[in-house]
């Protein structure tokens, strides 16, 4: 099972031309080395000619710090789902998952 993470990019994010763009990232508990793998990432934000758009991002694109922090934020994420010690909630995860809580509620 995967799970989708959102953060606003900022200028501590090494490039001040992505400040306040969304990271969207879909990562996994790997079950072979139990850490944390990206599996996927999306940037929402201005491409070169001023659309904005989702783009493809990539680990390899971050500075060693912000990849560091990034998981970091994710292995803090996944506790806060299976622990229930921070902000994710079922409610939540609900209302960000429509199709899930269509499912859940007989919706079709």
């Amino acid at each position: 099972m995967t799970y989708t993470y959102e953060k606003t990019l900022g200028k501590n994010n090494g490039n001040t031309d992505l400040t306040g763009d969304k990271l969207i990232v879909e990562y996994v508990l790997s079950s072979v080395s139990n850490e944390i793998k990206v599996v996927e990432m999306w940037r929402v934000g201005e491409d070169i000619f001023g659309e904005v758009k989702k783009q493809e991002h990539q680990m390899t694109w971050m500075s060693h710090e912000s990849r560091a922090s990034l998981i970091v934020e994710l292995e803090e994420d996944m506790t806060d789902r299976a622990c229930k010690t921070g902000e994710y909630s079922f409610d939540n995860y609900c209302e960000e998952n429509p199709d899930f809580n269509n499912a859940i509620n007989g919706v079709s």
